[in-house]
């Protein structure tokens, strides 16, 4: 028996591969990927097939399959790699068997990997800087401020009242995309977020923003009918409309939304995704979870607190 808890062909005992299990769902999704790029120096696609690789002086770029960015850090080729349905990777996750991991990587091997390295989850929340989400881990002020921010954007809450950047300006805020009617991933999506708001709500430096994609449907009316349905009381969380085209903007320039992430991008469908994106005081995009996971609703409030002791920090 290796040390570790390993057997000769590199699997965990099984105790160690429930331990390891547990550890990659406390990790969450994202999480896992930086983890496996630093433990690999490599991303990977979404067969779990490793595309490239990053030294901390170079910057690399392949037309296709990603490489490093300008500021050295692995970049994820695409984000269905987030979901429990497309991901290689993530069947773990979704309890999936080992053979959806890839060829290149076994899965005994993996959660060896994971052990024996002993990764985790950097200290702080990463910067995402481009419509990749390459997670950019730095405290340089000079840099983060080169960093995408949100653009300025004018819509309508459930109050009727005119919500813009500046109402949740100085916030932590988490956002997403639905619509009332949505009878598939907007339930499990919306209770994520009710988690995360049941835990904060009250304080004002931390808000709620969700936007309608079929704003046709969804007035001030509906949305109001909607709110007091889910008892979402107060103005700390907007459910908000306008015109589509409007929505649609602020949800490509503003928060990297398109058709590669699980988007319908065609404006004849609804944009729709199951993706929450948590906004610092700034303005800068600092999280992406899979809001029909229920057990991101942890990791989202674990980074929130994160977010507000940096900015008491400042």
């Amino acid at each position: 028996m290796r040390k570790g808890g390993c057997g000769r062909f590199g699997f965990l005992t099984r105790e160690k591969k429930k331990a390891g299990i547990s550890a990659i769902g406390k990790m969450g999704t994202s999480g896992l990927i930086t983890c496996l790029s630093r433990i690999y120096g490599a991303v990977f696609s979404t067969n779990g097939t490793p595309t490239g690789g990053c030294s901390n002086n170079h910057s690399i770029r392949r037309a296709t399959n990603g490489g490093c960015n300008g500021f050295g850090t692995p970049t994820v080729p695409s984000l269905r790699i987030m979901t429990p349905e497309t991901a290689g990777i993530t069947g773990i996750l979704a309890g999936k068997t080992a053979s959806r991991v890839g060829r290149t990587i076994r899965f005994g091997g993996l959660l060896s990997s994971l052990w024996l390295a002993g990764c985790s989850k950097p200290d702080g929340v990463p910067y995402y800087h481009t419509a990749d989400f390459t997670p950019i881990w730095t405290t340089n002020q000079n840099q983060i401020d080169t960093l995408h921010t949100v653009f300025p954007f004018r819509l309508t809450d459930q109050f009727g009242d005119t919500i813009t950047e500046q109402t949740v300006a100085n916030t932590v805020y988490l956002t997403n995309f639905f619509f009332t009617a949505c009878p598939s991933i907007c339930p499990k999506m919306m209770e994520t977020v009710r988690v995360v708001y049941d835990h904060y709500q009250g304080n004002p430096a931390v808000k709620f923003l969700s936007h309608s994609v079929t704003p046709e449907r969804d007035s001030v009316a509906v949305l109001k009918q909607y709110a007091d349905r889910k008892g979402i009381g107060g103005h700390q969380w907007h459910l908000v409309t306008g015109k589509r085209k409007s929505i649609n903007t602020v949800a490509r320039l503003s928060y990297f939304v398109e058709k590669e992430q699980g988007f319908l991008a065609d404006s004849a469908r609804f944009l729709h995704s199951e993706n929450l994106i948590l906004v610092d005081q700034r303005g800068h995009i600092r999280g992406l979870y899979n809001g029909t996971l229920a057990v991101e609703a942890d990791r989202i409030i674990q980074d929130i607190d994160w977010l507000l002791k940096e900015n008491r920090n400042r």
